[in-house]
């Protein structure tokens, strides 16, 4: 017998999964204590990707006026840590089993724990209770359950920091520098803790414009203006990527080769840099008495962009997006031609 309801959680930030439970039977209906099992079944479904929990029950017994420790039996609290559930599916990848099929273990308290498929602590869909008879005979019972809570949650914060700064030469060049960094369990003050990072994240970018006609002879008036830019980004996620609910640490310790390799490649990183020179001219001499003419050089100007970004993580071994642009452009005004026929006649 079992019922099961649907929920979304993320249980990662918990260390331990808890409920109080209660069994008791009719006078003389032959069932004894350990006969009866408790299930505790979550996952991402009830049949194909799960951990789940058994708890063997002691019989209360029925009396008048218990009190609450004689109904909730202290031997028959469940408590359960809950990165357990997730280091028997690392042993269940060690161990070269296939993930369809059902791997069990036992909890450092003793409780008998299962696995099958790939549920993840990080997105727990559905829950179910039930209860197992261990017998092969007919038995009678009554089993409450109460409360199912996560308790112990992690409120190990994190730092960041922030860096900008600015250089100027004259009216030559100037170079803006940003950069930041953040740790696990940073966040901001308006952030519930649920919401705090589960990344290290690092970031800079360089960016740089330099006016090169200032460097060319001045009787050049050369207008070519350069603008570079340059920036990383690396991200190193708490959680394995694939397990998603088995850190990082715990993969790369793995006495299975196969699973270390689990770790490799799970950084997110992305490169972004850009050369761009835009509206590049020959400027008119303020001081020349030549007429402008259309076909004179000091009328075009060019522009040329070029930007590249290069991306990869965990699902994506290389991503390369790369843009370029090439304009040109021509402006000179011509005097204009009037015509008019009727400027002599006598009105």
């Amino acid at each position: 017998r079992a019922i099961y309801k649907n929920i979304s959680i993320d249980l990662r930030r918990y260390n331990n999964l808890r409920m109080f439970l209660h069994a008791e039977t009719p006078q003389g209906s032959g069932t004894n204590d350990d006969e009866m099992v408790a299930i505790v079944r979550l996952g991402t479904d009830l049949n194909d990707n799960y951990y789940e929990v058994e708890k063997p029950l002691k019989l209360s017994t029925i009396k008048a006026n218990p009190s609450s420790l004689d109904v909730w039996r202290e031997e028959n609290n469940l408590d359960i840590l809950l990165k357990e559930l997730a280091g028997l599916k690392l042993k269940r990848d060690g161990s070269g089993l296939s993930a369809g099929q059902i791997y069990k273990g036992t909890a450092s308290n003793g409780l008998a724990i299962k696995v099958k498929g790939n549920p993840t602590l990080a997105q727990i869909r559905t829950v179910m209770l039930g209860t197992k008879n261990v017998t092969n005979t007919t038995k009678t019972a009554e089993v409450w359950f109460n409360e199912l809570r996560a308790v112990g949650f992690d409120n190990k914060g994190g730092w960041s920091a922030v860096l900008s700064a600015d250089a100027n030469f004259a009216d030559v060049a100037n170079v803006s520098l940003a950069g930041s960094i953040s740790t696990v369990g940073f966040g901001s003050v308006e952030q519930r803790v649920q919401e705090r990072s589960i990344e290290d994240a690092k970031e800079y970018s360089v960016a740089t414009n330099v006016q090169l006609g200032k460097m060319m002879p001045k009787k050049w008036n050369m207008q070519v203006p350069m603008n570079y830019t340059y920036g990383e980004e690396f991200r190193n996620p708490k959680y394995n990527p694939q397990y998603q609910d088995i850190t990082q640490e715990e993969v790369k310790k793995s006495s299975s080769e196969k699973v270390r390799k689990k770790a490799d490649n799970s950084e997110d990183y992305t490169e972004r840099k850009g050369i761009s020179f835009i509206n590049v001219k020959k400027n008119r001499n303020p001081e020349s008495k030549k007429t402008p003419r259309f076909y004179d050089v000091e009328n075009l100007s060019v522009s040329y962009a070029y930007n590249e970004e290069f991306h990869k993580d965990y699902n994506i071994k290389s991503y390369v997006n790369k843009n370029l642009m090439l304009g040109a452009s021509y402006n000179f005004n011509f005097k204009p031609w009037v015509f008019e026929p009727f400027k002599k006649a006598k009105l």
